[in-house]
């Protein structure tokens, strides 16, 4: 969605920038798992300083335009939001993978899966380029880890990450005659640099009791043209409970359905949609 993105060296790794609606990243809300990414001192989000990160990440959510961004940089430009990887699937990895210009990545990746209600996410990568431009060696290690408790009332869930790089510089812009005799020409001569980088966060939820003020509504767009294995609302929960007995009111593009001690209570109908038909769309059975 009207997104750019270069490295500097030309290759994967480095120096890489974004830009959205053709504003640069000091103006992008950057977050993972709604926490700020975005530098305090100059705003940026140096991926350059966490490598790797995209492999620990779950699924990237592309804002455009102005945001409310309550958290972190003004979002002139949009948002960008990053969920870390999942704690419910199980997993082990281990590779290596080699590409052009001597670039390599070697990894090693670890989750638990749900496991006595807790669940662990580990992964370390070293990764190497000589770069497309001359002189922009890069060379980094990263490694990022996410632990999740899911208790019946509460869930605390622990992210963080660290990354160490060196990089040779190639900023610099080129003459063209220099790039039409060298198109791996770099302006730069042999300035490096030396950065680390660390995040920490922690999240704790608490689920809603019946008695207080505010209403625990939980909302869901069902399929009009659901399978068995698309229905969302069951007689049990296959997902980690983070409450239970705590959710008053079910809403969805089909129909609002109270939940009572003898079950769900439909209260409204949507326009051409029969009792029946949400019956059929539903794994419980319904009151009318």
């Amino acid at each position: 969605p009207a997104m750019t993105v270069h490295s500097e060296s030309g290759s994967y790794s480095g120096y890489a920038y974004v830009r959205l609606r053709g504003i640069d990243q000091t103006r992008i809300n950057v977050t993972l798992n709604g926490v700020p990414l975005n530098e305090p001192e100059d705003q940026g989000a140096y991926f350059n300083n966490f490598p790797d990160f995209l492999n620990s990440v779950e699924s990237v959510q592309i804002q455009r335009g102005v945001g409310t961004s309550a958290n972190g940089v003004a979002s002139y430009a949009g948002s960008l939001g990053f969920e870390s990887a999942s704690l419910l699937k199980a997993r082990r990895e281990v590779g290596i993978n080699y590409g052009s210009f001597n670039s390599y990545r070697a990894y090693a990746e670890y989750a638990s899966g749900l496991r006595r209600r807790q669940g662990l996410y580990v992964r370390a990568s070293v990764l190497h380029s000589d770069g497309f431009k001359d002189r922009s060696r890069h060379d980094s290690q990263s490694a990022f880890y996410s632990y999740g408790f899911f208790g019946e009332k509460q869930t605390l869930k622990l992210t963080g990450f660290v990354g160490n790089q060196r990089n040779l510089q190639a900023w610099i812009g080129a003459p063209l005659g220099s790039l039409r005799r060298n198109p791996r020409y770099n302006g730069n001569s042999t300035e490096a640099d030396h950065f680390g980088q660390a995040h920490q966060q922690a999240q704790h939820t608490l689920a809603l009791g019946r008695r207080a003020e505010a209403r625990a509504v939980f909302r869901h767009a069902m399929s009009r043209e659901p399978t068995s294995e698309d229905m969302k609302i069951l007689p049990e929960c296959t997902l980690p409970l983070t409450g239970v007995g705590v959710v008053d009111r079910i809403i969805t593009d089909l129909a609002v359905m109270d939940v009572t001690p003898e079950g769900l209570k439909v209260v409204e109908l949507a326009d051409g949609v029969s009792f029946e038909a949400l019956q059929a769309k539903t794994g419980v059975t319904l009151i009318a």
